[in-house]
Protein backbone atom coordinates (compact mmCIF):
# COMPACT_ATOMS: atom_id res chain seq x y z
CA UNK A 1 0.00 0.00 0.00
CA UNK A 2 1.28 3.08 -0.74
CA UNK A 3 0.09 6.85 1.35
CA UNK A 4 1.27 10.04 0.37
CA UNK A 5 -0.07 13.50 0.66
CA UNK A 6 1.43 17.19 0.58
CA UNK A 7 0.49 20.51 1.79
CA UNK A 8 1.64 23.80 0.52
CA UNK A 9 0.80 26.71 1.99
CA UNK A 10 1.57 30.82 0.67
CA UNK A 11 1.07 33.96 1.63
CA UNK A 12 1.21 37.26 -1.09
CA UNK A 13 3.88 39.61 0.62
CA UNK A 14 2.89 41.85 -2.89
CA UNK A 15 -0.08 41.55 -5.43
CA UNK A 16 -1.87 43.17 -7.68
CA UNK A 17 -4.02 46.12 -6.34
CA UNK A 18 -2.38 45.42 -2.46
CA UNK A 19 -4.65 42.09 -2.65
CA UNK A 20 -3.44 39.85 0.44
CA UNK A 21 -4.24 36.39 -0.31
CA UNK A 22 -3.07 33.09 1.11
CA UNK A 23 -3.25 29.88 -0.85
CA UNK A 24 -3.10 26.39 -0.02
CA UNK A 25 -2.90 23.28 -1.81
CA UNK A 26 -3.63 20.04 -0.74
CA UNK A 27 -2.48 16.98 -3.02
CA UNK A 28 -3.23 13.42 -1.36
CA UNK A 29 -3.27 9.84 -2.77
CA UNK A 30 -3.41 5.86 -1.62
CA UNK A 31 -3.14 3.21 -3.99
CA UNK A 32 -2.96 -0.91 -3.05
CA UNK A 33 -3.28 -4.19 -4.46
CA UNK A 34 -6.90 -5.71 -5.04
CA UNK A 35 -7.38 -8.76 -6.64
CA UNK A 36 -4.35 -10.92 -8.09
CA UNK A 37 -2.15 -8.01 -9.78
CA UNK A 38 -4.94 -5.54 -9.85
CA UNK A 39 -4.41 -2.05 -8.34
CA UNK A 40 -6.47 0.48 -7.03
CA UNK A 41 -5.45 4.05 -6.50
CA UNK A 42 -7.41 7.27 -5.75
CA UNK A 43 -5.94 11.23 -5.79
CA UNK A 44 -7.35 14.42 -4.51
CA UNK A 45 -6.14 17.81 -5.25
CA UNK A 46 -7.67 20.71 -3.50
CA UNK A 47 -6.44 24.35 -3.68
CA UNK A 48 -8.63 26.62 -1.32
CA UNK A 49 -7.98 30.68 -1.06
CA UNK A 50 -8.23 32.51 1.53
CA UNK A 51 -8.41 36.32 1.98
CA UNK A 52 -8.74 38.47 -0.93
CA UNK A 53 -9.12 37.14 -4.54
CA UNK A 54 -5.67 35.51 -6.03
CA UNK A 55 -5.06 37.04 -9.17
CA UNK A 56 -5.46 35.11 -12.45
CA UNK A 57 -1.36 34.35 -12.29
CA UNK A 58 -2.09 32.57 -9.11
CA UNK A 59 -5.28 30.16 -10.24
CA UNK A 60 -6.02 26.73 -10.83
CA UNK A 61 -7.25 24.82 -13.99
CA UNK A 62 -8.56 21.40 -15.14
CA UNK A 63 -9.75 20.33 -18.25
CA UNK A 64 -7.42 18.53 -20.95
CA UNK A 65 -5.69 15.09 -20.98
CA UNK A 66 -4.77 15.45 -17.43
CA UNK A 67 -7.96 16.11 -15.73
CA UNK A 68 -10.74 15.80 -17.52
CA UNK A 69 -10.52 14.75 -20.89
CA UNK A 70 -13.58 15.53 -22.89
CA UNK A 71 -13.12 19.37 -21.68
CA UNK A 72 -10.99 21.62 -23.79
CA UNK A 73 -7.39 21.90 -21.66
CA UNK A 74 -7.58 24.73 -19.12
CA UNK A 75 -11.37 25.18 -19.41
CA UNK A 76 -12.12 25.43 -15.98
CA UNK A 77 -9.87 27.73 -13.74
CA UNK A 78 -9.98 29.99 -10.40
CA UNK A 79 -8.68 30.24 -7.23
CA UNK A 80 -10.88 27.33 -5.85
CA UNK A 81 -10.23 23.86 -7.17
CA UNK A 82 -11.26 20.09 -6.19
CA UNK A 83 -10.73 17.14 -8.45
CA UNK A 84 -10.67 13.34 -7.47
CA UNK A 85 -9.11 10.63 -9.63
CA UNK A 86 -9.68 6.81 -9.11
CA UNK A 87 -8.01 4.13 -11.38
CA UNK A 88 -8.40 0.08 -11.43
CA UNK A 89 -5.65 -1.57 -13.31
CA UNK A 90 -6.27 -4.89 -14.97
CA UNK A 91 -2.73 -6.43 -16.04
CA UNK A 92 -3.54 -9.03 -19.24
CA UNK A 93 -0.84 -11.24 -17.71
CA UNK A 94 -1.33 -13.52 -20.05
CA UNK A 95 0.02 -11.73 -23.38
CA UNK A 96 3.63 -10.46 -22.87
CA UNK A 97 4.89 -8.70 -25.55
CA UNK A 98 8.96 -8.46 -25.99
CA UNK A 99 10.10 -5.36 -24.23
CA UNK A 100 7.00 -3.64 -23.73
CA UNK A 101 5.62 -6.58 -21.66
CA UNK A 102 2.25 -6.79 -20.77
CA UNK A 103 -0.74 -4.72 -21.88
CA UNK A 104 -2.67 -3.08 -18.80
CA UNK A 105 -6.31 -2.00 -18.92
CA UNK A 106 -6.92 1.02 -16.42
CA UNK A 107 -11.10 2.10 -15.71
CA UNK A 108 -10.47 5.73 -14.80
CA UNK A 109 -13.40 8.34 -12.81
CA UNK A 110 -12.23 11.97 -12.63
CA UNK A 111 -14.67 14.33 -10.88
CA UNK A 112 -14.17 18.33 -10.33
CA UNK A 113 -14.14 21.80 -10.93
CA UNK A 114 -12.67 25.12 -10.27
CA UNK A 115 -13.95 28.60 -9.75
CA UNK A 116 -13.51 31.99 -8.96
CA UNK A 117 -14.72 32.17 -5.25
CA UNK A 118 -16.55 29.18 -5.28
CA UNK A 119 -16.91 25.60 -7.20
CA UNK A 120 -20.08 25.65 -9.34
CA UNK A 121 -21.19 21.84 -10.41
CA UNK A 122 -19.02 19.36 -10.67
CA UNK A 123 -18.11 18.03 -14.33
CA UNK A 124 -17.01 14.34 -14.83
CA UNK A 125 -15.03 11.60 -16.79
CA UNK A 126 -15.53 8.19 -17.28
CA UNK A 127 -12.13 6.08 -19.20
CA UNK A 128 -11.25 3.32 -20.65
CA UNK A 129 -7.10 3.30 -20.89
CA UNK A 130 -4.70 0.86 -22.47
CA UNK A 131 -1.43 1.00 -22.33
CA UNK A 132 1.19 -0.91 -23.59
CA UNK A 133 5.23 -0.44 -22.25
CA UNK A 134 5.22 3.74 -23.38
CA UNK A 135 1.92 3.85 -25.77
CA UNK A 136 -1.24 4.81 -24.21
CA UNK A 137 -4.50 4.83 -25.83
CA UNK A 138 -7.78 6.43 -24.20
CA UNK A 139 -11.49 7.00 -24.48
CA UNK A 140 -13.74 9.43 -22.21
CA UNK A 141 -17.12 9.96 -22.10
CA UNK A 142 -18.70 12.66 -19.97
CA UNK A 143 -21.81 10.57 -19.05
CA UNK A 144 -24.20 13.72 -18.72
CA UNK A 145 -23.99 15.30 -22.46
CA UNK A 146 -22.24 12.01 -23.50
CA UNK A 147 -19.19 13.86 -24.81
CA UNK A 148 -16.79 11.46 -25.74
CA UNK A 149 -12.62 11.93 -26.63
CA UNK A 150 -10.36 9.18 -28.51
CA UNK A 151 -6.85 10.12 -27.36
CA UNK A 152 -3.47 8.32 -27.67
CA UNK A 153 0.28 8.77 -26.63
CA UNK A 154 3.20 8.26 -24.78
CA UNK A 155 3.45 8.29 -21.41
CA UNK A 156 5.74 7.64 -19.05
CA UNK A 157 3.86 7.38 -15.90
CA UNK A 158 0.09 5.90 -14.82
Amino acid sequence: MTLSTTLLTESALDAPDDARFTQSTLTAGVGFPTFRSHTFSFEAHAVRTFGDRAPPQRFAYMGGSGTLPTFDILEFGGDQLLFFESRYSIPIERIRIPIAGSPVVMLRHMIGMAGVDSLSRFEQNLAVRVRVGLIRVEWAIEPVARDTKLSAGLSLVR
